[in-house]
């Protein structure tokens, strides 16, 4: 499953325009169903799970949800029963979309439900609730988040050599457990890392930076104003911003997270906003069975 970083770097007459540098690792080419950050968030719930002997994985998730996708293919992979407990209890009456499909494919139990009881996935009498329902089961936080998930993300940055040669690390955000594990793997250097929130998340990274800063961590530099509306919010502007960057770089980004994080990263550049010879390590996070949830990319 874990296999060597791979690292492009970008070449566009734009970059050199402003003579800043941009690589990108390529974690969408981890593995085709397992990809990106998806499965180093879930790399120590399964050794968790191994080693209480538990039979079952449960989590959480939208209908196009990468985390769900990702868990069901694990789950199969590894010799678990898993569970997806999904936001919208109209769904379950409805066709699967693809993601859906294949998760029950992987042999998932989707469980759907009310988007108010969705809300309860953090109480802890409502996950009691379904651990007594499960005894034998682990629960895993919605996309991986917490200090199990952030650890994996530690492992996904240490395979890269020299980390301290980036100026700064841009990641984009869901949970913010991504942005954390890098936080964290390059608490040691004077490597910044930048988050760009795919939802408004401005009071739930206030608190991760009091967390962070607790820790002695520098806090991330968060970049809101690249939403574009909202989670899954996939505008004709970020579309036409995706065909012209795989056009431009050969690289495809996802339509929920890493477009975004491109688009202002590139804005930025466009801005000064960096330096004359900063060098950044942009993520790509995978995803891209998301784009199922999309019109495909016209010529």
């Amino acid at each position: 499953m874990e296999k060597p970083a791979i690292i492009d770097h970008l070449f566009s007459d734009f970059l050199k325009e402003h003579k800043v540098q941009v690589d990108i690792l390529r974690e969408d080419l981890l593995h085709p169903q397992i990809s990106g950050n998806k499965y180093w968030k879930l790399k120590y719930f399964i050794k968790e799970a191994q080693e209480k002997n538990y039979n079952t994985l449960i989590s959480f998730g939208g209908a196009y949800s990468n985390h769900i996708h990702a868990l069901a293919y694990t789950g199969k992979k590894f010799g678990f029963k898993t569970i997806g407990i999904i936001r919208g209890e109209e769904l379950a009456a409805k066709e699967r979309n693809p993601t859906l499909y294949d998760a029950e494919q992987y042999g998932m139990k989707l469980d759907f439900i009310s988007r108010k009881d969705y809300k309860m996935r953090f109480d802890t009498k409502f996950l009691d609730t379904i651990k007594k329902k499960h005894p034998n089961s682990l629960i895993i936080p919605e996309g991986g988040a917490g200090d199990t998930g952030e650890k994996g993300v530690v492992d996904m940055i240490g395979r890269i050599q020299n980390i301290s040669q980036y100026n700064y690390i841009l990641v984009c955000s869901g949970t913010s457990t991504t942005a954390i594990g890098i936080a964290k793997a390059v608490k040691d250097s004077e490597t910044k890392v930048i988050t760009v929130p795919a939802l408004n998340l401005r009071q739930t990274l206030l608190n991760v930076n009091d967390r962070l800063v607790k820790y002695g961590i520098d806090p991330l530099i968060s970049w809101q104003e690249y939403t574009f509306g909202g989670y899954g919010k996939f505008p004709d502007e970020l579309r036409s911003f995706c065909k012209d960057f795989q056009k431009e770089y050969n690289i495809l980004p996802d339509p929920v997270y890493t477009s975004k994080g491109l688009y202002g990263l590139l804005d930025k550049i466009s801005q000064g906003y960096f330096k004359k010879g900063t060098k950044i390590l942009f993520v790509h996070t995978g995803g891209l069975q998301g784009w199922r949830g999309y019109n495909k990319l016209s010529d």
